[in-house]
C-alpha cells in the first residue's frame, strides 16, 4: 500500500532558535556520523542489525541528495535527532523540497523536536529557493502526522484510495476543515467539512468579530459569548441569536465545546487566557498584542509549541503600509544585518479623547505607561 503523501506550499520562513539545550549543524558525511545517523534511525525507521548499507540504500541511491541535505539536532554534545532536507532540480526550472528520514531517540521523545526538524527543513527550502516541499508517511505515525499538520503540510491527492484514508484518519483523529492538494500543491476540496465554532471573550470589541462570523457564509458560528457586563452580553445575543450561550466566567467558556476563542478582553490581560485555552486544544485569535511582560511571551511561546491547537495574534499594525515598506527594506539588504531593535507605537490623543478610551482608573491605559503599547 503506497504511503500518504503531504504538500507544504513554501512561505518565507527563518531558521529556529536553539531552544531547551537543543541546537542543529549540518551532518558532514563521515563514515563516524553515519554511523550516528543510522543509530538514530534505529529508533522507529531502521532495524536493529542495520548499518553502513541502510544509509547507502536510503540516502546515497538518491540522486539529488547531499550529505549537506542532512541536519543533526544536538543535545549535550551528542546527535539524538535528524532530518534531511533534499532539494530536487524540476524540469520547469522550479525546485521542489523533499522531507525524508525524520528520526529522534526515545529519550528526546515528547520534547517539540518534531516541530524544530519540520521548521529547519521548511527554512532550507524556503532559502534554497523551492516553490513547495512533500513528504511521505504512514497511518500509524500519529504524532508525526499530527506535527506535519500544524507546520502546513497537507494531504495529498496521488493515488487510488487515498481521499477516504484521509478521511479516516482525520476524522479518527478529530480534525475537520483540511485542505486537500494535488501534487503541485493545488487546493482540490476541504475534508470534513463543519462551520468552526467560534468563543468570544469580551463582548464590547467581540460583536465586530461576531459580525465578521456571521458574514462567513456558514463556515463558522459563534457559540458563545463571555463577558462580566450583562448588557454587553444581550447585546451580543440579539445580534447572534438565542443559540449563542452567554456566560460571565471564562472557563465555562472553555468548556462549552468551542474549536478556538477569540480574546477581546484587556489589552493586558490576554496571555494567561491564552495559555488556558491552549493547553486544553483550543485555538486562539488574540485580537491585539498578546503580552504584557517578557514572562508571559515566553509562557505563550511554550504552550504554543507543545500545543496541538493554533495560535494566531491579529495585530494589524503589522500589516500597515508603513511597516511593510520597512519589513521591504530591511530584507532587501540596504539595512544590513539587525541585530537589535526597538519600537514605538504613538497614538495621540486629546484629553477629550482619552477620557473616552480610559474611563476609570481599572482600564488598562490607566496602569500601563503609553509607550507600553
Amino acid at each position: 500500500m503506497a504511503q500518504l503523501k503531504m504538500f507544504w506550499n513554501v512561505t518565507k520562513c527563518d531558521y529556529p532558535e536553539d531552544y531547551g539545550g537543543f541546537s542543529y549543524r549540518h551532518f558532514d558525511g563521515s563514515e563516524k556520523e553515519i554511523s550516528e545517523w543510522v543509530d538514530i534511525c534505529k529508533y522507529g525507521l531502521a532495524s536493529p542489525e542495520d548499518g553502513r548499507e541502510y544509509f547507502d540504500n536510503k540516502m546515497l541511491s538518491r540522486p539529488a541528495y547531499k550529505p549537506s541535505d542532512t541536519f543533526f539536532v544536538i543535545k549535550d554534545g551528542e546527535p539524538v535527532a535528524t532530518v534531511t532536507a533534499i532539494v530536487i532540480d524540476c524540469e520547469d526550472s522550479h525546485k521542489l523540497g523533499y522531507v525524508h528520514m525524520v528520526a529522534a531517540k526515545n529519550s528526546v521523545r515528547g520534547m517539540g523536536l518534531g516541530s524544530y526538524m519540520i521548521k529547519i527543513a521548511k527554512a532550507e527550502f524556503c532559502k534554497r529557493g523551492c516553490y513547495g516541499a512533500y513528504l511521505t508517511t504512514d497511518e500509524f505515525r500519529v504524532p508525526a502526522v499530527r506535527c506535519y499538520l500544524k507546520e502546513g503540510f497537507n494531504p495529498v491527492e496521488y493515488d487510488e484510495g487515498m481521499e477516504s484514508r484521509w478521511i479516516k484518519w482525520l476524522s479518527e483523529n478529530g480534525y475537520h476543515n483540511i485542505d486537500y492538494v494535488d501534487e503541485q500543491g493545488q487546493k482540490l476540496k476541504t475534508l470534513l467539512p463543519y462551520p468552526v465554532k467560534f468563543g468570544i471573550f469580551g463582548a464590547r470589541r467581540g460583536e465586530a468579530y461576531a459580525k465578521c462570523i456571521l458574514n462567513s457564509k456558514g463556515a463558522a458560528v459563534v457559540t458563545c459569548v463571555c463577558d462580566m457586563n450583562t448588557r454587553r452580553l444581550e447585546s451580543v445575543k440579539k445580534l447572534c441569536g438565542d443559540s449563542v450561550k452567554c456566560v460571565t466566567d471564562f472557563d465555562e467558556l472553555l468548556n462549552s465545546g468551542c474549536d478556538a476563542v477569540i480574546l477581546c478582553n484587556y489589552f493586558n490581560k490576554h496571555a494567561d487566557f491564552a495559555v488556558k485555552c491552549l493547553e486544553r486544544g483550543i485555538s486562539v485569535l488574540s485580537e491585539t498584542t498578546a503580552c504584557a511582560t517578557m514572562k508571559e511571551c515566553v509562557e505563550l511561546v511554550e504552550a504554543s509549541e507543545k500545543s496541538e491547537a493554533v495560535y494566531m495574534l491579529a495585530e494589524n499594525y503589522a500589516y500597515m503600509y508603513q511597516t511593510l515598506e520597512l519589513k521591504k527594506i530591511y530584507e532587501g539588504g540596504t539595512l544590513g544585518k539587525a541585530v537589535y531593535t526597538e519600537g514605538e507605537y504613538v497614538h495621540p490623543m486629546s484629553p477629550e479623547e482619552y477620557a473616552r478610551y480610559t474611563p476609570d482608573n481599572k482600564h488598562w491605559r490607566a496602569q500601563m505607561p503609553s509607550c507600553y503599547y
